[in-house]
Formats: C-alpha cells, structure tokens, sequence
C-alpha cells in the first residue's frame, strides 16, 4: 500500500512540473542565432514576452532576469530591444556547455518562462601538427593548428609526448603548455641526435581533452656521446673466451644515430670488435689484464670505458637466493651475502630461455649494500634464467642459478602417451616432455589414470616420463595422463590400449630362445653320454654277472664289481682272491672221472678248450696274457644245470701238484693251502679228497664249510639263486 502512495506522490510531482512548463512555454519564446558555437566565441540569447503571460500579470511591476547555468548573469549583460523583446551578450564563453534561462520576477520571486541550451566545443577534432624543428641543440619547435572548421579565440592547455624511437624501453616525455592558437611550441632538454616521435593534444579550460593527433618524427642535433657504459665481462671456463655485454648508464648520452661500439686492447695494441649490437666475444691472451670499451658515431667517440679481466672465478657463491613473482611483468629477487662478506658488489644476470639470441641477456650492476631487487620486463608464463655473481676484489665469484617465471597457468598441450612391449603382464607407458615453450611453468608432476572394463584402477604419479603398469592380457585399457604446473592442470586425450594375445613376433622372441636352450642341453646331454659312457652305463643299467660265464676273480675284483656299492662301514673287508676257481657243468659219468679233472681241468693252458664243455670255453676265453701265471686253486663241478639239481654232492679234487704255489719264479702264486683246525694240531689235518659217500648231504655241507672258510663265499644255494632271479 506504501507502494502505491510512493507512486502516486511522484506522478503528482510530475505533473506539477509540466504544468510549470506548459505555463512557461506559453509565457515567452527564447532562441539563439546558432545553437553550436565555437569555445571563447560570444553567445546571444533573445527572449520574446507575450502579451497572455500569467506572470506579467500577477503584479505591475515586474523586470527580465537571466540565468547561465543556473547562476544569474549581470544586469550589464542584458538589455530591451523593444515592448516584449529582451536579450543578452555573454562574450568569451570557455565551457562546452551553456543553459540560457530567460525569467520574469515579480517583488517576491522569479520565474523562468523560457531556456535555450548552446554548445560548445562538445566540437571538437583533435589538432594537427604542421611541421618540427631542430633549431638548436636538444630542443624542438612545432607549429599547430586545427581544423579550418574550427576556430579558438583563447588560451588553451597543450600535451607533447615524445618516445624515443626503437627504444626498447619504450619511456614517454610529457610536456604541457599554454599556448594560443595557430602559435609556435618549443620543448627543449632531448637528447642530441636522438630520434623522437612526436603526438599532441588540447583541451580548453576545464573541458575534457581531444583525441591524439597523428604522430611527426623527427631528430635532434647531433653530437659526440657522453658518459660511460655500464659493462660485464663473462670469462668461459677454459679462460680463452669471454663474452662482454654492455648497456647505457644513466649518464650516458648517444647524441646521435647510428651508434657503434669499438672493442680495443692496448697491451698489445689491438682492435678487439666493432659491432652496432650490445655484446662482443673477445679471445683472451695471457697478457690481456683490462678492455676498452667505447661509443661513437659521426661527430666523435665518447670517453673510454674500461673493463678489468678477471679469470679467477672459485670464490664463494651467494645464499638463499630466491626468485618470487611479483606481478605478472616483474620477478622480486633477493639473496644473502657469502660467508666471507667480502664481495664488492654483485651482477644479476636474466635471459628468456625460449630465445637463445645473445643480445636478449640482461643484466643489472648492484651495490655489495643492495640484497634485493625487482626485475621487470618479464614475460609471462615463459621461463627465464637468472642468476647472481658476487663481485670481489680478486675475481667472479660462483653463480647460483635458478628458473622462474613471473606467472604461470596450466600447459598449452598435454604429452601423447606411448606404450611400450608387454613384459610378464606388465606394460611401460612413456611420453615425451612438453615443448619449453607451451610448458607455460614448472612442471610439478605426471599423474596417469590406467582402468580396464572391468573396473579395476591403477592411479600413479611421477615426476619422470614413464611409468610401469600392471594389467592382464584379452582385457581392454584406457589410459590418461594429467601434466601440473603451479598454475593449473591439463588432461590429455583418453589412449585404449588392448593387449590381446601373442603376436607372432613376440612369439619368435620366445620361441627361438627356447629352442635355441633346448638345442644346447641336448648337445650338452650327448656330449656327457659319449664322455662317461661307461659311468652312465653302470649308473643306469649296473651289470649283474652270470656265473656260468664268469670266473670267480671276475665276480670277486674290484674291477668286476663296478656297479657294486661300497660299504665303507663293513667290518669285514671284501677278500681279493689270487687264485680263482673255475665252474664246470659237466655230465653224471664225467663228473667223478678223476683223470678228466686233473687232465683237464687243471691244466693251466688257456688254450686248451674240451668239446661240448661251455664252461671251459668261458674259463679260456676269460685268461688272458696276464692271468697266464695264475694257478687255479679248485674247480666246483655242476653235474647238471643248477635250477634243477637236487643238491648233489659237490666233488672238491686237491692239486696233486707238487709245484709249490708261492716261489720264488712265480711270485703271484698262492702259498699253499692247508686245512687248519680251529682248535686241534696239525696233525688233525685230512686229506683234501672225495668225501664218502655214505655220509648224509648235511653232514658233507657242514664238515667241507668248516674246513674250508674260504670255499665257503662260494656256495650257492637254491635261495640265492632265487632271488638273483628274482633281483
């Protein structure tokens, strides 16, 4: 509701006001020759009362009253043309804008019955520059003027600004004057032989300025430069070369253009460079101790500038030198003094690491009292170089070296990623470092996101650029990398990865190698098996003897007994027989024949061999040259083949021989064999014969084992050879 009565109050207010006006406008019309006029030009307002004005009838004295811009203008200004008509002259009127009221006033108040509103200059073009003179040293004239549409009467306020042209730091002189119009301006304090660039504009009194004019260029007079340069001399390490830069002090003075710098020693006398840059490369020789270094152009050379070489550079660096952001044009760089606090000075050092152009280095010359300094210029989001050099008395002290950037964002580009072989269910993801110049900082770290469809993630990071994954082959990956700066973040595109199977060639890389394994332990096999034939054979298949083909040295020799294990815990060692006995299967009637056995069976030809006996073709096969000598000590006879004998009686024969069997010709015979006793005399010893034959088969067993231990190995029993059968 307070609303509504707010509304209503300023409708009502609204009305008021046009009705005043309707009123005023039917009072008097008030006009003016020219609505625009020039500033400082007169203005004239004429004001016609009508005859039906309300106001002139209120009272009968009544009087004509002007108002500019709300403030009254003096009586002196106005004056009556005739019944009716009044006006006024304002003369040099400088505001661009002017409100002329005409009002009737009445003994107690005023009215205004009409308004006329003129402007000025709100005309205004820029002003245009005629010409620029070098009338005398560091000092121009110009001579302006504006446009024949417009004109100006009064004094105005005037701004020159002149820039050096090819001026890297781009600086601007401002100069402001009074000047009338279509007059001469003078500014004087330039350089000489400088070129200067030149725009202007005006504004009139307390009005607003004009546009710019179009800029004029011109030089001043020229003359030698003045003043020294500021210089640093850096010496390479192998003290052959150095590198010298220079840059303008501030009291030095080109006084002129095309400006050049001569390099020069004096012991010995030589011209070292001449060069329009702000840099040379200079050879060191073991007699150069200082350079000199000096400006010139067509009116002469200015004053020399020497240079000490120093060569000594393992002195102490600064300490915690640091380089912070100031804005994002400017780096705030501060450090501490060395230990020895003996430095003289120090020389800050910056380049863009981007352009490689030696002319871009940069360098400042600082008091040893100066630990601080704001460096701008600076580009953003590119990096820099910086360092700082300790001046002492002797030499160069060691540089500290940082990378900085005065602002920095996130990357331009993200690396690609690139997958390497798989290797045991694992894959190496490498990517190359981003361009330097799209790094846009310092890059903090990787961050790669590796998922399967499966749903399984692996997330790493790393400050390398490459990473080793985990996965699982027939399965399908997606892999993303993440690049960090200080300044921002940036993703890279989403890489599938699908591992599958095999392929053929990782195939043949597995393969070949094994065959090629494979190869080699079948060739070392072979040549194992051919080397140790014999080992392998008694390791594998060991020799059981035959006894019906063998000879009882055979079975009892170490040598015949290869595959035989040792028992090195045996009490009782393994007899070793000299002699040997021979086996004999013969038939029932030949068995018992004596003759036969001692013809035959004792004899020790070798050659000797009895038909339908194999056992003594085994007996002579088996003797050899060396076994010529030995004398067979007994001959078990088998009547038929031991499977099927019903234990028949052996037949023990003793050598009727009255050979001895140890002598002194035959020193491998055995002693001889007597039946000693266990307990009795030798006269209890029997005759080594048949046994008789009445006696019991357990009886005969028993008695020929007791006499005869050493015959006793050589029994067989039916047990035995079961179980060599069985065996």
């Amino acid at each position: 509701m307070a609303s509504v009565w707010l509304v209503l109050v300023v409708l009502w207010i609204h009305m008021i006001a046009l009705i005043k006006v309707v009123e005023a406008s039917s009072c008097a019309e008030v006009y003016t020759p020219a609505s625009k006029l020039p500033v400082g030009s007169p203005i004239s307002v004429r004001c016609h009362i009508k005859d039906d004005c309300q106001f002139t009838k209120r009272s009968d004295v009544w009087r004509v009253k002007w108002e500019l811009n709300s403030q009254s203008l003096h009586s002196n200004l106005s004056y009556q043309e005739s019944n009716g008509k009044y006006g006024v002259r304002i003369p040099n009127f400088t505001d661009t804008r002017a409100a002329v009221a005409c009002c009737v006033c009445d003994e107690d108040k005023c009215y205004v019955v009409g308004e006329v509103i003129v402007d000025l200059g709100s005309k205004f073009e820029h002003p245009e520059i005629q010409w620029v003179e070098a009338h005398k040293f560091g000092c121009f004239r110009y001579s302006w003027w504006l446009p024949k549409t417009q004109w100006l009467k009064v004094t105005c306020k005037v701004e020159l600004r002149l820039t050096i042209v090819q001026n890297k730091l781009d600086t601007e002189l401002v100069f402001l004057r009074e000047a009338p119009p279509l007059k001469t301006i003078q500014v004087c304090g330039l350089l000489h032989g400088t070129n200067y660039s030149t725009k202007m504009r005006m504004k009139y009194s307390n009005g607003s300025w004009t546009e710019w004019s179009e800029q004029k260029v011109a030089t001043t007079l020229i003359k030698a430069p003045t003043g020294r340069l500021h210089t640093w001399l850096k010496v390479q390490d192998n003290n052959e070369t150095a590198h010298l830069y220079w840059k303008p002090s501030p009291q030095f003075h080109a006084n002129g253009w095309n400006l050049s710098y001569i390099v020069e020693s004096k012991e010995p006398k030589k011209m070292l460079c001449v060069t329009q840059e702000s840099h040379c490369s200079v050879i060191l020789t073991k007699r150069l101790r200082k350079i000199y270094l000096r400006a010139t152009n067509e009116a002469g050379s200015s004053n020399y500038t020497i240079v000490p070489v120093y060569r000594k550079k393992v002195l102490e660096a600064v300490f915690n030198f640091s380089v912070r952001p100031q804005s994002e044009t400017s780096l705030l760089i501060a450090w501490e003094r060395p230990v020895s606090s003996q430095e003289k000075g120090y020389v800050l050092e910056w380049r863009s690491l981007i352009e490689k152009d030696a002319a871009l280095l940069s360098f400042a010359l600082l008091d040893k009292n100066n630990l601080s300094i704001v460096v701008t210029g600076i580009k953003p989001y590119k990096p820099y170089e910086i360092s700082i050099y300790p001046k002492y008395a002797g030499g160069i002290g060691r540089p500290f070296t940082v990378t900085a950037y005065s602002s920095q964002k996130a990357p331009s580009v993200a690396p690609e990623l690139i997958f390497g072989q798989l290797h045991h269910s694992q894959v190496n993801i490498f990517w190359e470092e981003i361009p330097l110049e799209q790094r846009n900082g310092i890059i903090q770290k990787y961050t790669i996101y590796f998922w399967d469809d499966r749903g399984n993630n692996q997330v790493k990071e790393t400050n390398q650029t490459e990473v080793l994954v985990n996965l699982q082959l027939n399965s399908t990956y997606y892999c993303l990398i993440t690049v960090h700066t200080l300044g921002g973040s940036l993703n890279g595109s989403v890489t599938i990865l699908k591992p599958g199977h095999i392929d053929g060639i990782e195939m043949l890389l597995i393969v070949i190698p094994a065959c090629v394994g494979f190869s080699l332990l079948m060739i070392i096999t072979v040549f194992t098996c051919f080397s140790k034939n014999e080992w392998l054979k008694m390791y594998l298949w060991p020799i059981i003897p035959d006894p019906a083909k063998s000879s009882i040295k055979r079975l009892t020799t170490t040598e015949s007994l290869p595959g035989m294990p040792l028992f090195k815990d045996d009490k009782d060692p393994v007899l070793v027989y000299l002699s040997h006995f021979s086996l004999l299967d013969l038939s029932e009637k030949e068995q018992y024949k004596s003759d036969y056995v001692k013809e035959n069976l004792w004899s020790h030809d070798s050659g000797s061999n009895v038909e339908g006996h194999d056992s003594l073709q085994a007996f002579s096969s088996y003797d050899s040259e060396q076994d010529r000598d030995s004398i067979p000590y007994a001959t078990v006879v088998f009547g038929c083949p031991y499977q099927s004998q019903q234990s028949p009686p052996p037949v023990y024969l003793r050598s009727e021989s009255t050979q001895p069997l140890l002598g002194v010709e035959n020193p491998r015979s055995p002693p001889p064999y007597e039946n000693m006793p266990l307990g009795g005399s030798v006269s209890e010893v029997n005759d080594f014969n048949r046994f008789p034959q009445g006696s019991a088969e357990n009886e005969e067993n028993q008695a020929i084992w007791e006499d005869f231990p050493m015959l006793r190995s050589l029994e067989f029993r039916e047990t035995d050879h079961i179980s060599t059968q069985s065996q």
